[in-house]
């Protein structure tokens, strides 16, 4: 059975066979009289048929009405052109059809639905451009703010909201090869990498408002225990590699450092910006290993402020404390010579590896010390020299011939000769005045002996009267390295003893 389209106005039960159809622009339903315009080439498409609508009630007057031919007798009616000025036939009763605007209703049957090529891609509509990189740009960008909003969160998480000062602090310390552990001062101290090259230091700080630093060195001597003057040597060399110029320091008395006696100098120098600086150093050793603490802060015009700071460095030392990882360490004893003079009668006894006995040229007995760290330079070495005087009525007596003797001595070397007396340093290892040498009684003075211009020496003068004799022994080392060798002169000249007859 060939196709049939209904009458688009719902309350119409005309049916139109394909031939009324196809082919106009129009046409005019001869039931309810409603025309309808069709959409340009849409009448050449077979729309599918549609649902029959609902019949409407008839009306109360109903007028006879020819009914048209059936639709399979009908063979191609054209219906005639309808105008706005052709009414509607009067004796047919049209439903009222759906107001759609102030037009008449434009019927456009459904378009047959396109079946997709085989292996083809789906069409893409049409004012949509197809998707590509710029559909990413966007995720892109965000992606790369929020990393760089985390890794500057990150970094400044302590600046952004304050941050807490336990997170400031980096994590503490432990060392078993060095034997130490040390607890980080909380709140404004930080690391301070600079200073740790500069100076060779485990670690070092600084805080600021006020301007503050400290640093704690730790040396193995290995084998053996640091004398004390080594300990005040290594302290030196370290802040002339921290401050270029103008460092002086002055020994004080003892302090405690690790729960250890320690010693303390205080110091004062320049930076590398020209600002003066003060501080205080102090030194112990345990086990074979020696221990440094250094803190310095910008000269201030204010006690008060000093003595802060002073009081903030004891509270940062409290943290550094030694592990038991060096227990029953027992370090390498040095090996003890005896040196007898030529005439005789008395020995000297020195550590080997330190002295060595030399040529006595003039004199009774020679023994030369190097420097264990630098063995080969000639202005760090040091002599103890012992000569033989005629017998002097008191030790006063003694000492006054023995130091004129000194001086007619390098007179002979250079034309002028200044000596004077100098005052006893705190750790000199060998006191001024009357003391005991062995079993001997002897009295000592410490000289400064300018040889030339820009040449002093240090000397220790010990005047020993014997029976028949004065035994003069004479420690001498350059001025610079008065610190080096004035506690080492001690052990040696304190060993001396005699033969019994």
């Amino acid at each position: 059975m060939p196709l049939s389209f209904p009458c688009p106005n719902p309350t119409c039960t005309q049916v139109f066979s394909p031939q009324n159809v196809c082919g106009v622009a129009s046409l005019t339903c001869p039931k309810c009289g409603h025309v309808f315009h069709f959409a340009a080439g849409a009448a050449t498409a077979a729309p599918p048929p549609r649902p029959p609508a609902k019949p409407a009630p008839p009306p109360k007057a109903t007028p006879v009405v020819t009914a048209p031919p059936p639709a399979s007798k009908v063979t191609a009616p054209v219906a005639p052109p309808v105008t706005a000025k052709t009414p509607a036939s009067p004796a047919v009763p049209l439903a009222r059809p759906a107001e759609v605007g102030s037009q008449s209703e434009l019927f456009v049957p459904p378009p047959e639905p396109r079946l997709p090529r085989r292996g083809g891609k789906a069409a893409v509509a049409k004012g949509k451009a197809k998707p590509g990189w710029k559909r990413w740009l966007i995720p892109v960008i965000l992606g790369g703010l929020l990393v760089a909003l985390g890794v500057a969160g990150w970094l400044f998480r302590n600046s952004w909201g304050g941050g807490d000062a336990e997170a400031k602090a980096p994590d503490d310390v432990k060392s078993l090869a060095m034997n130490f552990r040390f607890r980080y001062p909380r709140g404004p101290w930080e690391r301070e990498p600079a200073v740790e090259r500069e100076v060779g230091a485990s670690f070092a700080m600084r805080r600021r408002d006020p301007n503050s630093w400290f640093a704690v060195v730790v040396r193995d001597f290995k084998d053996r225990m640091p004398r004390d003057d080594e300990m005040v040597r290594e302290a030196v060399g370290r802040l002339g590699k921290l401050f270029k110029k103008g460092t002086e320091w002055e020994q004080r008395d003892q302090d405690s450092f690790a729960d250890l006696p320690a010693q303390r100098f205080v110091f004062s120098a320049e930076n590398h910006n020209n600002v003066p600086v003060s501080g205080e150093c102090l030194m112990t050793a345990y086990n074979g290993i020696g221990y440094w603490f250094f803190g310095w802060t910008p000269s201030a015009t204010d006690e008060g402020v000093l003595a802060d700071v002073q009081q903030e460095w004891g509270t940062v030392r409290q943290g550094f404390g030694l592990l038991k990882e060096r227990e029953g360490w027992t370090g390498k004893r040095p090996e003890l010579v005896e040196a007898e003079g030529k005439t005789r009668g008395y020995r000297l006894t020195y550590t080997k590896g330190l002295w060595e006995k030399d040529n006595p040229e003039d004199a009774d007995l020679v023994l030369l010390g190097r420097d264990p760290d630098a063995p080969k330079d000639g202005q760090k070495w040091a002599w103890v020299r012992a000569f033989k005087l005629p017998a002097s009525a008191d030790l006063e007596t003694a000492l006054k011939e023995a130091r004129t003797f000194v001086g007619e001595r390098e007179k002979k070397v250079y034309k002028e000769v200044k000596m004077e007396v100098v005052p006893q340093a705190a750790k000199g290892g060998l006191a001024d005045g009357a003391v005991d040498l062995g079993k001997a009684r002897a009295q000592v003075a410490r000289l400064r002996v300018k040889k030339a211009e820009e040449y002093e020496h240090f000397f220790a003068v010990a005047a020993v009267p014997r029976p028949g004799y004065t035994l003069v022994l004479v420690g001498e080392c350059a001025w610079r390295q008065r610190e080096a060798w004035e506690d080492r002169f001690g052990p040696v000249l304190h060993s001396l003893h005699f033969d019994k007859k």
